[in-house]
């Protein structure tokens, strides 16, 4: 179980992990932006599947970043800082995230697609240890203040972002 404050730490953000031992739940760790990412919004959003933690930071380094921890001997690492390839200004990387074996979607609501702010989604892939992007997810059309980023969801070959768009969101 994966608990996230955004707002915790003067702002910063933090993750907490819990373990579930027969019917008990137990604090595990706490994952806190590292002193070189200040910007705040860590654990915006943030997604478990065994011991795999992802975690979104939609204002960290300017454009936005997703933290990626795996579980090794006991001891969870960081396995990987996730960025768009051509990364803008503000668009808000990570403000959606769900993994599913080795595979992660990443949705960025403030990317400016199609001459507006319509949003877009990104799907990554763990490769021989290496997390790759593979695509970016983007409507075919143009939403105005559509904000597709969150939710996001991945199943299978299946991924969808949704919006704030109450009409044209998910794609």
């Amino acid at each position: 179980l994966v608990a996230a404050a955004p707002s915790a730490s003067l702002g910063l953000g933090d993750v907490y992990a819990f373990l579930r031992t027969g019917s008990v739940w137990a604090f595990e760790t706490k994952f806190a932006p590292p002193p070189s990412n200040p910007y705040g919004s860590f654990g915006f959003s943030s997604d478990v599947e065994g011991d795999l933690i992802a975690v979104g930071m939609p204002n960290g380094d300017g454009t936005g970043c997703v933290y990626v921890y795996r579980l090794v001997g006991g001891a969870w690492i960081e396995e990987a800082l996730l960025h768009a390839t051509y990364g803008q200004a503000q668009a808000q990387f990570g403000s959606g995230v769900q993994v599913q074996g080795d595979r992660l979607v990443v949705g960025s609501r403030g990317e400016f697609v199609w001459d507006q702010f319509s949003g877009s989604g990104y799907l990554f892939e763990r490769v021989a240890g290496t997390w790759k992007e593979q695509t970016k997810l983007v409507p075919s059309w143009g939403m105005a203040s559509g904000y597709l980023g969150i939710p996001v969801a991945i199943d299978g070959n299946r991924a969808a972002i949704g919006g704030a768009d109450p009409v044209n969101s998910v794609f």
